[in-house]
């Protein structure tokens, strides 16, 4: 069973990036950040949170009613701002950009 978000290191729902919003802000296709994200291999726990919405059931709704999130989204991965950033800059050149 996931770790619920309460129980993890500091992190702010309110904040960071979803893989919708990057999308939309790159003007790319639904699943255009998700790619970027995973050959990005940053980590969970460091640059991003998966919130389950059984699990972190507030959070999760807060970003579905929020509109950042896709309908029909299973889980919800809010990025950090440095990694949202990441995922934008490697958006915009069409590939992902190196771990650094």
């Amino acid at each position: 069973m996931p770790v619920p978000l309460s129980e993890q290191l500091p992190f702010d729902p309110k904040g960071g990036h979803t893989l919708r919003e990057l999308d939309e802000q790159a003007g790319l296709a639904k699943g255009s950040a998700f790619r970027a994200f995973k050959a990005l291999a940053l980590r969970d726990g460091v640059d991003y949170r998966v919130l389950h919405p059984d699990v972190d059931s507030a959070a999760f709704a807060r970003l579905r009613e929020a509109g950042r999130l896709y309908p029909g989204a299973l889980r919800a991965i809010v990025l950090s701002d440095a990694a949202g950033k990441r995922v934008a800059r490697a958006l915009q050149q069409g590939k992902p950009a190196a771990n650094r």
